[in-house]
């Protein structure tokens, strides 16, 4: 099944499929221009790339206020190894359009816009490298990133509910209204407003058991 293909509602939060942004469906389809990157990857004939793990850096911008599971991460990947490719932009791009973050790549020459989890869980497992796929063109701009972040968490189902609600308010600001954040994840109206209302609860209902039960 293609990421495109997983969109939809959760088993709280029933969502009908709306036209995703070319932004998005740009980021699904792993389509976009790619430029030379400072260490390039490598990879046998017919195989995707591979980049050191110690030259990926994870997203500053990635919608998770934290990583979860990261052992059972590591045990998946020590055992049944990296299916999903991380899509990633090169360190030119990415600090392009944001040199205020040059500090947080270190030494690295890729950011990882979806897969932060199977990097942290590849850093845990010591794994030597990791496969990638490079479109700088999700690099424009902290908007794209984070939009580009939230399509991926939402295609994986994978994103903590206040997390995905706080992420959704900043794409709300940013595209100005609910209706067109709908429209660039490729979801309805109602379940943006059925996300956003999370925010809404009280501090005590904000819990994770219970946003989530």
């Amino acid at each position: 099944m293609s990421k495109a293909d997983a969109l939809g509602g959760s088993a709280t939060f029933d969502a009908v499929a709306q036209p995703m942004s070319s932004r998005a469906a740009s980021f699904a389809a792993f389509a976009g221009q790619t430029s030379e990157p400072l260490a390039k990857p490598t990879a046998a004939h017919n195989e995707t790339p591979r980049v050191p793990v110690d030259r990926l850096a994870p997203n500053p911008y990635n919608p998770r206020a934290t990583l979860a599971a990261i052992e059972e991460m590591a045990d998946s990947l020590t055992g049944k190894g990296v299916i999903q490719p991380l899509t990633v932009v090169t360190r030119g791009a990415f600090l392009a359009a944001h040199p205020e973050h040059a500090s947080d790549l270190e030494v690295a020459d890729y950011v990882v816009v979806d897969g932060n989890r199977r990097l942290a869980g590849a850093n845990l497992a010591g794994l030597d490298d990791l496969p990638v796929h490079v479109n700088d063109s999700l690099a424009e701009d902290a908007d794209t990133l984070l939009e580009t972040a939230l399509t991926a968490a939402v295609q994986h189902e994978d994103l903590e509910p206040l997390d995905e609600a706080r992420a959704l308010q900043r794409l709300v600001e940013v595209h100005g209204s609910q209706r067109a954040v709908a429209r660039s994840l490729g979801k309805s109206s109602g379940w943006v407003t059925q996300r956003l209302a999370l925010l809404n609860l009280t501090p005590e209902l904000r819990t994770p058991n219970k946003v989530r039960g």
